[in-house]
């Protein structure tokens, strides 16, 4: 297995693993959601407001991610992780673990700060993502499940300074989302 930062030339493969996987494990409309949502959030890869990272064997993703630009009121630049996708057949073999991780290392370098995720805080924490409370940052929506909101320093820096909101890119500004 392999990763690869995704080229917005293999859009269409990012989207079939995000979508097959999500159909899978949610039901077709759950995956068509994250087809359109994967969509919108790749016209965001030019501008270098979101990336993705593809786990790939035998020259096909099993797995992706995509991580899109945050902006808190204080004017700290984050990212949202979202969504993760592995397919069916490869999940619970350490795929998503690995590309989380590959995903977390790159960004880390390329000096980014901290990232947001809203999801399963059992899985989430094997990563070090911590909860964090929407009084101290807010989603950019309320929360369905405010205990799935969790950060992520990938500087080491404490994220107790962190305050406000979050300003999402437009492909994730839509409260059934969240």
């Amino acid at each position: 297995m392999n990763f690869v930062r995704v080229e917005l030339a293999q859009s269409e493969e990012l989207i079939r693993v995000c979508a097959e996987s999500f159909s899978d494990s949610e039901g077709e409309a759950s995956g068509a959601e994250i087809a359109s949502l994967v969509k919108d959030l790749l016209r965001y890869f030019d501008e270098e407001r979101a990336e993705g990272f593809a786990a790939v064997e035998e020259g096909s993703f099993i797995g992706a991610i995509v991580f899109s630009e945050l902006m808190l009121a204080d004017g700290t630049q984050a990212s949202l992780l979202s969504p993760v996708a592995v397919r069916t057949d490869k999940q619970s073999t350490g795929v998503g673990q690995q590309l989380i991780r590959h995903g977390l290392q790159q960004l880390s370098e390329e000096g980014a700060d901290v990232v947001f995720t809203y999801g399963d805080p059992a899985y989430y924490s094997r990563f070090g993502f911590l909860p964090m409370e929407e009084t101290q940052v807010a989603g950019p929506y309320p929360l369905s499940l405010p205990h799935g909101w969790q950060a992520l320093s990938l500087q080491g820096n404490d994220l107790a300074v962190l305050q406000g909101s979050v300003r999402c890119v437009e492909a994730f500004a839509k409260p059934g989302l969240w």
